[in-house]
């Protein structure tokens, strides 16, 4: 009789690029911006697209070394794909062309790479520094430069797009962790960088010229582009009692700001409300009262990261041994409506250039350079209504008689023009340039006698007011209006 034929129906990563048969993970995972589309890069050394609704592999590429990290551009572009002996390639969001090609400045490999909400930086991490890079239109790509390009299955050399040429150019080095950086986040006004490492460091760095920015207290109001940084006060709940550093892999917020999804070594993905703080820290660094999570089973191993699909329909976690990518479908009891993605961005640098253009603003008084962005401007349904709620907040910072007055410990902006006392850090609020009028409820007199510790402080004052201490304002908690079930999962054949 004839011999029984056999198919491969779903393909996925294997082992290892150096060892076919050898051990090999997957670690890099990320969403496509607008499209439900999902990008993923193991040690095989190819970098993947899936499509998340038909649960099928659209296009590979195959790279020179194994990849460790993978990000899309907020613009739907490009592909930024870290890779295990320290260098990093780019390549179209169509997997079909390399736009810009192997490159190396490290010898150890790439934790974590992200592309800013402009998409005009890149930032890659490797050991103990983050290299950040501008991106610049060059020229159209030219097979006969000798470039480095990929070898890929479905695209031929001489069908290579030549419409996404771009530079890369090495414009600082962030420097200050002492342990090896684990991710790294971007703020919405693609300004600030925040990262961890493997020593429980969470630091901060201005781009792109690359200087530490040590005053956390000023980064109070920053919303963040994303949150894998497992490290932070939105996130301080999600570490188990006697957990280590080590423990939980990686964290990721979705783009409405509603769950935090969180990956660990025991083969579990957790959901917590967000923000995840529980009971919040004690002086001790102790909290009585964690937050509950919805626990996903399904990995047989480490869950090694995680992401959010565009409009938060979907969890997306890839396995580090079994080689897995899980796609975990979410029904809400009220789905959300505002998110925080790549058209907010869009949205707001439109009106930002627009108003620059009318000369009504200054660049450094808009929020895309503040990076301070007002709440009711984020979680608008509407985007006219969004536009209407950012042009009333950009005119009232252009007032005749100059912006509101900050205050001078934590610039926290006074809405109220009768305040006296700083709610964030009960600071005495100073008098802005020009009120002289003696009976301003804004003036704060200077004491006349000096101040003294109270009986039985020997090394600080007491507090005026017990409620002026700082505590979360409800505590969260997990509940069964987030209904979530695995739906497909690609495994390796």
């Amino acid at each position: 009789g004839e011999k029984p034929s056999a198919r491969t129906l779903v393909g996925a990563h294997w082992g290892m690029l150096a060892k076919p048969d050898g051990y090999g993970e997957i670690w890099g995972v990320d969403a496509h911006p607008t499209l439900q589309h999902v990008y993923t890069t193991s040690m095989d050394g190819t970098v993947r697209e899936w499509d998340l609704i038909d649960n099928r592999e659209l296009k590979r590429m195959h790279l020179k070394y194994a990849g460790m990290a993978v990000s899309a551009s907020a613009d739907g572009k490009m592909v930024a794909v870290g890779h295990l002996n320290g260098s990093f390639t780019v390549v179209n969001s169509s997997l079909s062309a390399v736009v810009w090609p192997n490159t190396r400045h490290r010898v150890r490999r790439v934790t974590d790479v992200q592309f800013s909400p402009n998409s005009r930086l890149l930032a890659v991490a490797s050991e103990m520094v983050i290299d950040v890079y501008a991106v610049r239109d060059g020229d159209p790509l030219d097979t006969s430069l000798g470039l480095n390009f990929a070898e890929t299955s479905h695209a031929k050399l001489h069908d290579l797009d030549k419409r996404v040429g771009r530079v890369f150019e090495r414009t600082g080095t962030c420097r200050g962790h002492t342990s090896s950086l684990r991710h790294l986040d971007w703020n919405l006004a693609s300004t600030v960088i925040q990262s961890t490492s493997s020593g429980c460091e969470l630091l901060y760095f201005s781009a792109p010229d690359c200087r530490r920015v040590t005053g956390a207290k000023h980064l109070a109001d920053q919303q963040w582009w994303s949150q894998t940084c497992e490290f932070g006060w939105g996130v301080q709940g999600i570490w188990p009692r006697f957990a280590d550093a080590s423990d939980i892999n990686s964290c990721g917020v979705s783009h409405s700001g509603r769950l935090l999804a969180t990956t660990n070594d025991s083969g579990e993905a957790i959901v917590y409300n967000y923000p995840c703080v529980g009971s919040g820290m004690d002086k001790h660094g102790h909290m009585e009262t964690r937050p509950q999570g919805h626990v996903l089973r399904g990995h047989c191993s480490h869950v090694t990261n995680c992401v959010w699909s565009p409009r938060d329909e979907y969890l997306i976690t890839v396995g580090g041994a079994d080689l897995c990518i899980f796609v975990w479908k979410i029904t809400y009891a009220n789905p959300p409506k505002a998110f925080v993605d790549a058209e907010l961005v869009r949205t707001l640098q439109a009106q930002l250039d627009q108003a620059m253009k009318n000369k009504s603003m200054k660049a450094s008084a808009s929020p895309l350079a503040t990076g301070v962005f007002p709440r009711d401007v984020l979680t608008a349904d509407d985007p006219e209504e969004r536009l209407r709620l950012l042009q009333k907040r950009i005119s009232q910072k252009q007032r005749p008689d100059g912006p509101p007055p900050e205050c001078s410990m934590c610039e926290y902006e006074f809405e109220d023009e009768t305040t006296t006392t700083c709610p964030r850090c009960l600071m005495p609020r100073k008098v802005q340039r020009g009120a002289e009028d003696p009976d301003d409820p804004r003036i704060v007199k200077a004491p006349k006698t000096k101040l003294a510790p109270k009986k039985g402080f020997t090394d600080g004052f007491q507090a005026q007011d017990e409620e002026s201490n700082l505590k979360p304002s409800a505590t969260f908690s997990a509940t069964n209006s987030h209904v979530m079930r695995p739906t497909a999962s690609f495994a390796a054949q």
